[in-house]
């Protein structure tokens, strides 16, 4: 149920997004959204979310002593803590996913063995003329998108990347299962159409 409940959240998100972004966040296109604000916006949704379907969760900002570089909300439950990662990729770089790989190993260190722990990372880039842009999907993923097609059609070579974040979760935190995905949620002014050059990243890991 609450994985189920997860990907509700994750589904609903997109227009919740689209929304901020069109009231507070005109410059969204430029740099992407700042961490603090992408991490408020999918916490409370969350939240409500698991409100409406009458399951009890407090909404914690964490503030303990491990200094993580990207903010960590979480919803606890009596029986599970779902911590959720706001990261703002203004880079591709190599240097920006060893710091994804050292947050989750950081928060891994939080997680007791009486919970069932269930991390959502989101993760938010630009596109640019970079290796490491056009490889980010498919390191994501694990492979390359279904629609690579369509990426091709918006301008975008995506390139397969020779590491992933599978296999870097597999060698450094050992887990029950992941889900990553790749999301546009913003639309082209007074259009549905997605515009594939801004990327929203989600991962769903379960511990």
């Amino acid at each position: 149920m609450i994985a189920q409940l997860i990907q509700d959240s994750l589904n609903e998100f997109d227009v919740d997004y689209r929304q901020f972004c069109r009231h507070h966040y005109p410059t969204v296109h430029n740099r992407g959204m700042k961490s603090q604000h992408l991490i408020r916006l999918f916490a409370t949704r969350m939240w409500q979310q698991f409100k409406a379907q009458g399951v009890v969760a407090d909404y914690l900002r964490y503030e303990g002593e491990i200094a993580f570089k990207c903010p960590i909300h979480s919803l606890a439950l009596p029986s599970a803590r779902i911590w959720i990662v706001a990261d703002q990729w203004l880079s591709a770089n190599t240097a920006s996913r060893k710091r994804l790989i050292d947050e989750l190993t950081r928060l891994k260190s939080l997680m007791d063995s009486a919970h069932q722990h269930y991390v959502v990372v989101l993760a938010d880039h630009w596109f640019d003329r970079s290796l490491g842009s056009k490889q980010l999907p498919a390191w994501w993923l694990g492979h390359l998108p279904d629609d690579v097609d369509t990426y091709i059609l918006n301008g975008l070579k995506l390139q397969l990347s020779p590491v992933t974040l599978v296999e870097a979760l597999k060698a450094t935190l050992p887990h029950k299962h992941a889900a990553m995905t790749l999301r546009h949620p913003l639309h082209k002014p007074g259009s549905s159409v997605p515009v594939y050059r801004y990327l929203l990243m989600t991962a769903t890991i379960t511990f």
